[in-house]
């Protein structure tokens, strides 16, 4: 079973991120083997998705929403992600262009309210 869990700080030293500080990190596990990860960093009422690392379309899937969910616990109700390399995945779950990045109302993302995008 996958469990999404706040990053150790071993973890966040690795990738040189500060605890305590506006970025943040989510860690997918399977069993006690790392499947993936999401860093994302609050503005403010906006959160900026800066990095996902995963091989699986689902853990992807579930790291975006544990990294929204997160976010809108602080305070965050705009999500914003720049990853060229994600969009796909990001419009199947509600993402819009925005020029030249995605963006999504949290709220909507989770809830299931937002426009869908379907390959056809």
């Amino acid at each position: 079973m996958v469990s999404i869990v706040p990053a150790d700080e071993d973890f966040l030293a690795e990738l040189n991120i500060t605890p305590g500080s506006s970025f943040f990190c989510l860690n997918a596990f399977d069993g006690k083997q790392s499947v993936g990860y999401v860093i994302f960093r609050l503005d403010g009422r906006q959160v900026v998705i800066i990095s996902l690392e995963t091989e699986d379309e689902v853990i992807a899937d579930g790291l975006i929403r544990a990294a929204l969910n997160s976010s809108r616990e602080k305070g965050a109700v705009i999500a914003v992600c720049r990853i060229k390399t994600i969009y796909s995945i990001l419009k199947k779950i509600g993402f819009n262009e925005d020029g030249s990045n995605l963006s999504a109302e949290i709220n909507e993302v989770l809830t299931g309210k937002c426009k869908k995008h379907f390959n056809l």
